[in-house]
């Protein structure tokens, strides 16, 4: 991986260029827009920055390799073992295991990170596993979106090798720039669907989608060390374990960038004027970060604003009456 300093000496020159190129405001990530090739054209940046941006603009993914201490494999056995009721999958282990918090604030990543979206990165979620995921396959962004859209990335970490045995992560490159599709473009929303019909319904749709764009799946078989960037928009997931008991000891770190709004798009229903807003904290301050929040007031009399009011705190709780009413 490059070095810290070498991200941090040109980044003045790229982010001029993007406000040059596509204004104060920054409708998407300058990788993820239709401005791309201006952006780099004019920011005139050495060749070794301007292959990994076009590396991340064609295929969505950054592999790369992080030096990796001695011994750090046990340390993260160790840290499995301290939690044997979740060891496959520790959840914000950042909140209490040093070693953690240590991989999603690492300042070379986060110079990259703020390198590619041109904004800084909030790393919030942490993900631990001791085995591979077998998930399906799915897009980040349908679980975690913002306005502007895009502005959201997956870092994943190898801490030993992995191999066709062990459940290896595999991605469709270049399936960031397909249309995000929403759950409402499928015909599940909130009002009327649970959340796990919704969830399989959109895999389903995902799974199919694929196979009529004929998208080449593409598996990660690395040493331990290999580091994955993933864009919001990609197609990933995890491959079948073959080899019983195999492990696959990995994490991976969730990152807003500064300046957003925040939503799950899966947990919304923008169109009943439901939008679940998701509040974090910041993993490098510690920190609740919030929402920018609207300064305008709701309109209307005082029982309807009181409703108003009632119905953001239900929808904070997951929960609301069936028949409270809903104001636009």
């Amino acid at each position: 991986m490059l070095p810290l300093e070498f991200f941090q000496s040109h980044q003045p020159q790229l982010e001029q260029a993007i406000a040059e190129v596509m204004g104060a405001h920054q409708a998407h990530p300058w990788t993820e827009s239709p401005f791309f090739y201006d952006v780099l054209e004019k920011a005139k940046l050495p060749q070794e920055l301007s292959e990994i941006a076009v590396q991340f603009y064609e295929n969505g993914v950054i592999v790369d390799h992080l030096d990796l201490k001695d011994g750090l494999l046990s340390e993260v056995r160790d840290m499995h073992q301290r939690y044997p009721e979740l060891a496959r999958h520790l959840t914000n282990a950042w909140k209490r295991e040093p070693i953690a918090k240590e991989f999603a604030c690492r300042s070379d990543v986060l110079a990259l990170l703020k390198f590619l979206y041109g904004r800084n990165p909030v790393p919030y979620q942490t993900l631990n596993f001791q085995v591979g995921t077998e998930q399906r396959v799915h897009q980040d962004s349908i679980h975690f979106n913002s306005v502007p859209a895009r502005f959201m990335s997956g870092v994943w970490i190898a801490f030993e090798a992995i191999t066709a045995d062990n459940g290896p992560l595999f991605y469709i490159p270049g399936s960031h720039r397909w249309p995000f599709w929403d759950s409402h473009d499928i015909g599940y929303h909130q009002t009327c669907h649970t959340y796990k019909d919704r969830g399989e319904a959109y895999t389903l749709f995902l799974e199919a989608y694929v196979k009529q764009m004929k998208g080449e799946k593409r598996e990660l078989h690395a040493p331990a060390g290999t580091m994955l960037i993933w864009a919001s928009n990609l197609f990933h997931g995890g491959q079948p374990i073959k080899k019983e008991g195999a492990t696959r000891y990995s994490m991976v770190t969730h990152y807003f960038y500064e300046n957003c709004q925040y939503h799950s798009a899966l947990l919304s229903s923008p169109f009943s004027g439901d939008t679940r807003l998701i509040d974090f904290d910041n993993i490098l301050t510690g920190q609740k970060a919030y929402n920018p929040k609207s300064t305008l007031l709701p309109k209307g009399p005082l029982p309807k604003r009181f409703y108003y009011y009632l119905r953001s705190a239900f929808k904070r709780m997951g929960s609301r009456p069936s028949d409270m009413p809903y104001y636009s």
